[in-house]
């Protein structure tokens, strides 16, 4: 299999651009895609395309990645489910108004971060109101250019917090394996 160039550097005119990346896929004889992490593997759109393509996607379904491919949806689900969450918005932020509202309401410090967002792209810490509206601005403007798409969430800052994160692996055939791992998140 030969690489095959999908567009320039800037991520919303190659890895962003379906078109380009099917079309590379059409050319070099691709059957299937790995989306790799962050950019094309949480969205569901480029699922489908690939669907519609008769390209195999690697990873989930587009309607499971609709479900969980956007954070503040995914949380939501996780409240509906009655998990507890961190405070925060309920969904996405309509602008900055609501924001300091929120922020105003579960108290500083607070983050901002890009529904569509993963790898640590698109997150701010804001410690007081003042920090709020440059920061506001800063997650909507890196959320657009890395993932297309500029909703961001609001949620209560825990500093040095840990979790348990647990990633599923299954296949069509329904074999599932599981692997857990503990990581710290934000170290001072």
């Amino acid at each position: 299999m030969k690489p095959s160039a999908s567009g320039p550097a800037n991520s919303g005119k190659s890895y962003l651009n379906f078109k380009n990346i099917i079309e590379a896929a059409n050319i070099t004889g691709a059957d299937s895609i790995h989306p790799g992490f962050g950019f094309l593997s949480e969205n569901s759109q480029f699922a489908k395309i690939c669907e519609e393509s008769n390209i195999k996607f690697i990873g989930p379904s587009p309607k499971v990645i609709e479900m969980l491919g956007n954070k503040s949806n995914a949380k939501e689900l996780m409240k509906e489910a009655g998990v507890p969450v961190i405070p925060g918005s309920n969904g996405s932020v309509k602008g900055l108004k609501d924001a300091l509202k929120i922020a105003n309401k579960i108290g500083y410090p607070v983050m901002l971060k890009a529904a569509a967002g993963g790898g640590g792209k698109g997150i701010r810490i804001v410690n007081k109101e003042e920090e709020l509206e440059a920061n506001y601005n800063l997650v909507k403007q890196e959320a657009k250019i890395s993932f297309n798409d500029d909703e961001i969430y609001l949620e209560k800052f825990i500093k040095n917090p840990r979790h348990v994160e647990i990633q599923i692996l299954a296949d069509e055939h329904r074999k599932r394996y599981s692997f857990r791992r503990k990581r710290l998140l934000y170290p001072t």
